[in-house]
């Protein structure tokens, strides 16, 4: 368990590697702690997860199976740290931010957090057949594509800006 901790480290805060069992219990590691860092996510997911409003970085490729859950919750920054890098879904994606505390996914070069660095485009979301992907009020920047589609998509009050190529491929 942890909980009510401060946690200050020179990389990332907390490293999570997803293909390693992670119980659903779990979900509670994250809440009640603060960190001056990035919680590096990388791997595929093995259950269902609701991430707390934090700071995220995606450092491999994430994969989101068939019949599991993810949920971000309003005002959660998911940066990808390399070129190229997708999150694919096949089960749910669930991102509801709100007007003022809206969810941002982009590139880790993005200048509006990392001024003076180069732009590098991550690939953006890809969800597959039978996939269930929800954006509300949600960001997405600095993606070759943002979203591309092969399932159920509901998108409102979100941004898609900064593509290198469609902002929806469906």
């Amino acid at each position: 368990e942890f909980s009510n901790n401060s946690i200050n480290s020179g990389e990332s805060s907390i490293y999570i590697n997803l293909t390693n069992y992670l119980p659903s219990e779990y979900n509670d590691i994250l809440r009640g702690n603060t960190y001056d860092n990035y919680i590096e996510l990388l791997g595929t997911f093995q259950n269902d997860f609701d991430f707390p409003k934090s700071n995220y970085t995606l450092s491999e490729a994430i994969d989101i199976p068939k019949d599991v859950n993810v949920k971000f919750a309003a005002g959660s920054r998911i940066l990808a740290a390399l070129t190229g890098l997708s999150v694919t879904v096949q089960g749910t994606l669930n991102c509801v931010g709100t007007s003022s505390n809206p969810i941002l996914f982009t590139s880790i070069n993005d200048p509006t957090i990392e001024d003076g660095k180069s732009i590098t485009y991550w690939a953006g979301i890809n969800s597959k057949a039978y996939s269930n992907l929800t954006f509300d009020y949600v960001q997405i920047r600095y993606a070759s594509t943002p979203i591309k589609s092969g399932g159920e998509i509901k998108l409102t009050n979100s941004i898609l800006e900064e593509s290198s190529s469609y902002g929806v491929y469906i």
